[in-house]
C-alpha cells in the first residue's frame, strides 16, 4: 500500500534520515507523492529526505543541486548512487571540506573525481579517499606518494589495496607508516620473507608484532643478525632438531638459555648443553623438567655447586643421577639431596653416609623415615637434639622399645611425633592422651578416636609415594646446622612428664638412670 503525501511528510518533519530508512526498505513511495514534496518550497528536512532517498529520479536530485543548498543536502548528494558525475566533479570542488568529504568516500566515485581529489588542500578529504574500496590503482598511486604520512597509511584500510602499493607502503620513508604495512595481515607470504631476510632490525621487529607468521618467514628471523630478534623468534617457532643443535652449539649465552629452558627437549641436545661453558646454562638445563638420563649424568659431574644444587632440586631429576649424587657427593651435596623428597635407594644411601646435619635437613621438612638401619634408629633416638629424636619417633618401622622410649621423653615435640606415627599401640595413645601439653594429648585422642571408628590413621607416605606433597611443605630458606638448633629446643623442652606414663613405662623398659 501506498503512502500519502500527508502521512509521509509527518515522518519527514520528524526525522527525515529516519523516514528515509523506513521507505527505502519496503518502496512503497510513487513518484508522484515524490514530485509533489520537491514543488513548491520544500523545508530543509524535505531536502534532506529527497537527497538521500534512492529511488529519488536523476534529474529530481539535479533540481537539488543549488548554490543556496545546505551542507546535509550536498553531502546527502554525493552519497546518492543517483547522483551523476557532473554534479559530484562540481562537488569535489566545494568549499566545504565536509561536502569534499562525502564525495571522497562516495562508492560511485569516478576516476576523474578522484584524481581531482588527490589534489585537495585537505588532508583529511584525502584520507577518506584512501580508505575509499572505489578507488583503482592508479589513484592509489597517486596517494601513496602523498606528501603527508597520515594519509600514505590510511591506504592500508583499503579493503581492496593493490599488492604493489602495499610492497610500496613497506618500503615507506616513514617509519610510523612502514610499521603499518609491515603489521597489516594481508602481506603475502613472500613478501614477509623479503623483510624477514632483509636484515633490517626496524622491520624485523614490526613482523614479529604480528600474532602469526608463517614457518618460512620465523625460520629467517631466527638467524636474524640481532640478537634480541634471534631470541623473540626462537621463542616462538617449533624448532626443528638441526636447529636446536646448531643454536645449542653456536647461539650466544642469551639464546643457549632459551633452548635450555624449552619445554621439550632432545636428549642429543641436553648432552650439548651438558657441556656448556657457561653456569647459567647448564643450571638452566639441570632444572629442566624435560631432563633426561642422558644429560642428568653428565651434570653429576659438575664442579659447579649451584649446578649440582639445581640438580638435586629438580624433581623430574632421574634415579640414576641421584645415586651417583647420594654415592660421590660431600656433605653439602647430601645436605641438599636430604632437603628433597627422595626414592628409598637414595635414603638408604643418606642413612648409610649422613651425619647429623643431613639427618637434621630430614627432621626438618618432617620427612617420615623408613628402612634405618636399627643402630641409626637408636643413635637418633639417644641424640640430644629434640629434633633428630622427632625424627626417628615418625619411622614407620621403629620397635616398640624405642617407641616407649620416646614417648616419655622431656621434649613434648618428640611425645607428639609418637603420637603421630601410625604404628603406636593403643595403650601408648592412651597413656599420651593424658600429657601435660594440649598437642600431645588433642593428637594423641584424635587417633585414639579413629582407632574406636575402625578408621585407618592418617596415611604416612614415604619418599617414592609423597614428593609432591613433601616438595609443596618445603621452605625455601636453608635450615641451620643441627649444633645451631640446639640451644632454641633445649628452651622448649618440658621439665616433665605424667607420673602415671613413668609407672607404666618403668615397667616396660626399666626405670631411668636419673631415677
Amino acid at each position: 500500500m501506498s503512502c500519502t503525501k500527508e502521512s509521509l511528510l509527518a515522518e519527514i518533519e520528524t526525522d527525515p534520515l529516519a523516514a528515509v530508512k523506513a521507505h527505502r526498505a519496503i518502496r512503497d513511495i510513487q513518484p508522484q507523492t515524490l514530485r509533489d514534496l520537491a514543488s513548491g518550497q520544500p523545508s530543509e528536512k524535505v531536502l534532506l529526505f529527497l537527497a538521500s532517498y534512492p529511488d529519488v529520479p536523476s534529474r529530481m536530485l539535479e533540481s537539488l543541486f543549488t548554490p543556496d543548498a545546505g551542507v546535509e543536502v550536498l553531502c546527502a548528494l554525493a552519497n546518492n548512487s543517483r547522483t551523476n558525475n557532473s554534479i559530484l566533479f562540481q562537488l569535489a570542488k566545494h568549499e566545504n571540506v565536509s561536502v569534499r568529504m562525502a564525495v571522497a568516500g562516495s562508492r560511485d566515485i569516478s576516476l576523474q573525481c578522484a584524481l581531482q581529489l588527490c589534489g585537495d588542500s585537505s588532508p583529511e578529504v584525502r584520507c577518506t579517499l584512501a580508505r575509499n574500496a572505489a578507488i583503482t590503482p592508479k589513484v592509489q598511486g597517486e596517494l601513496c606518494g602523498d606528501e603527508v604520512p597520515f594519509v600514505r597509511a590510511s591506504l592500508l584500510d583499503n579493503a581492496r589495496l593493490d599488492e604493489e602499493m602495499r610492497n610500496t607502503l613497506a618500503d615507506d620513508v616513514d617509519p610510523t607508516v612502514q610499521a603499518l604495512a609491515l603489521a597489516t595481515r594481508k602481506m603475502e607470504e613472500e613478501t614477509l620473507l623479503t623483510w624477514a631476510q632483509s636484515g633490517e632490525h626496524f622491520s624485523q621487529a614490526i613482523l614479529l608484532t604480528r600474532p602469526q607468521l608463517p614457518d618460512k618467514v620465523l625460520e629467517a628471523l631466527c638467524f636474524s643478525a640481532h640478537a634480541d630478534i634471534q631470541k623473540a623468534a626462537v621463542d616462538r617457532k617449533n624448532l626443528t632438531m638441526d636447529e636446536m643443535l646448531g643454536f645449542a652449539h653456536q647461539g650466544d649465552e642469551e639464546l643457549r638459555l632459551k633452548i635450555a629452558s624449552r619445554p621439550e627437549l632432545p636428549e642429543l641436545v641436553q648432552t650439548i648443553l651438558a657441556k656448556d661453558t657457561s653456569p647459567r646454562v647448564r643450571g638452566t638445563l639441570a632444572g629442566s623438567p624435560a631432563l633426561a638420563a642422558a644429560g642428568a649424568d653428565i651434570l653429576v659431574q659438575d664442579a659447579d655447586e649451584e649446578v649440582r644444587a639445581a640438580l638435586i632440586a629438580n624433581l623430574a631429576t632421574p634415579l640414576t643421577a641421584l645415586l651417583r649424587l647420594a654415592e660421590t657427593g660431600g656433605n653439602t651435596v647430601l645436605k641438599n639431596l636430604a632437603s628433597r623428597p627422595c626414592p628409598q635407594d637414595v635414603m638408604d644411601l643418606l642413612y648409610l653416609r649422613g651425619d647429623d646435619d643431613v639427618f637434621y635437613h630430614l627432621a626438618y621438612r618432617e620427612a617420615i623415615p623408613h628402612g634405618m638401619p636399627a643402630s641409626l634408629q637408636k643413635h637418633l633416638a639417644d641424640h640430644h637434639l629434640p629434633s633428630l629424636r622427632a625424627l626417628v619417633a615418625l619411622a614407620d618401622d621403629l620397635p616398640l622399645f624405642l617407641l616407649a622410649q620416646l614417648a616419655r621423653d622431656i621434649a613434648p615435640v618428640v611425645r607428639l611425633a609418637v603420637a603421630r606415627n601410625s604404628i603406636t599401640p593403643v595403650s601408648l595413645l592412651e597413656l599420651l592422651a593424658t600429657d601435660a601439653d594440649r598437642k600431645v594429648s588433642a593428637k594423641a585422642e584424635e587417633m585414639l578416636a579413629r582407632n574406636r571408628a575402625g578408621q585407618p590413621a592418617p596415611p604416612v607416605f614415604r619418599e617414592e609415594n609423597d614428593a609432591g606433597k613433601q616438595a609443596e611443605a618445603e621452605s625455601d630458606a636453608v635450615p641451620p646446622s643441627a649444633e645451631e638448633q640446639q640451644s632454641d629446643e633445649d628452651a622448649g623442652e618440658s621439665s616433665g612428664s605424667p607420673s602415671l606414663l613413668q609407672r607404666f613405662l618403668k615397667q616396660v623398659v626399666g626405670p631411668d638412670e636419673d631415677d
